[in-house]
């Protein structure tokens, strides 16, 4: 499973100093997205416990909101950021970074119909598909309080450079 992979080999393949650094308790919420919604709306979804309880891990997959927020903060609270995907996707530094040649899961399930995931595709669009093998996935991580950034400006040339207090 991804969580397997995610919490297993994948976290045990970090360096133990950027292990350090991750926050072990970070809740994961499963929450069901509605599609039409703004990020705002995307963000309270995600992290109901309504339909799911949340889960304890120290690495998960990012939430369509997170996504959301790498766009333009005038996208934030449009009525549908689905719909508006074209305008939000020129100006997200996810998906000027995306380096996925079909679709990448989010952590959300959909609303309709059960089976299906909120996913990303390529092009930027938000949407929901069936569950399969094959798509990417984007690592995300919760990082201690004590943690700071040394150098860097966050660009793909000065990445951020961080140590743990």
């Amino acid at each position: 499973s991804v969580n397997t992979y995610l919490n297993g080999s994948y976290l045990t393949s970090l360096t133990s100093k950027a292990q350090n650094m991750i926050y072990e308790e970070a809740k994961w919420y499963l929450g069901k997205v509605t599609r039409g919604y703004s990020t705002v709306n995307l963000y309270t979804q995600e992290r109901s416990t309504t339909d799911y309880n949340p889960w304890t891990g120290k690495i998960g997959l990012m939430y369509p909101s997170d996504y959301g927020y790498s766009a333009d903060s005038r996208y934030w609270s449009v009525t549908s950021y689905y719909s508006d995907v074209s305008g939000a996707t020129a100006t997200s530094w996810l998906q000027k970074e995306a380096n996925h040649s079909s679709y990448e899961w989010f952590l959300s399930p959909s609303d309709s119909p059960s089976y299906n995931v909120a996913d990303w595709a390529s092009d930027g669009d938000v949407s929901a598909n069936t569950i399969c093998f094959g798509n990417d996935v984007r690592p995300s991580l919760y990082l201690k309080s004590d943690v700071t950034i040394t150098s860097g400006d966050g660009s793909s040339s000065q990445p951020y450079q961080l140590e743990l207090n």
